[in-house]
């Protein structure tokens, strides 16, 4: 779940996971367990949702966004 989210927020935002990941320094090499449902450490997503100004909480492995981008964020 997390990396179709993410992936859908980088293409509303004209971008890739793997762009997005080294714009906030970070490697890329954790993309193929995303895609496998792993869950990403909360240092990730926390500066993923910086760049982008989403302000979030987390449930139960899902990211759930708060204000004007909560549709862009849950499916």
């Amino acid at each position: 779940m997390f990396y179709e989210n993410l992936t859908a927020v980088c293409r509303e935002r004209g971008t890739t996971p793997t762009t997005a990941l080294k714009a906030c320094g970070f490697a890329t090499g954790s993309l193929g367990g995303w895609k496998k449902g792993k869950w990403p450490n909360s240092e990730i997503v926390v500066a993923l949702a910086a760049i982008w100004c989403i302000s979030l909480f987390f449930r139960q492995n899902e990211i759930i966004s708060t204000g004007r981008d909560k549709d862009r964020i849950n499916n």
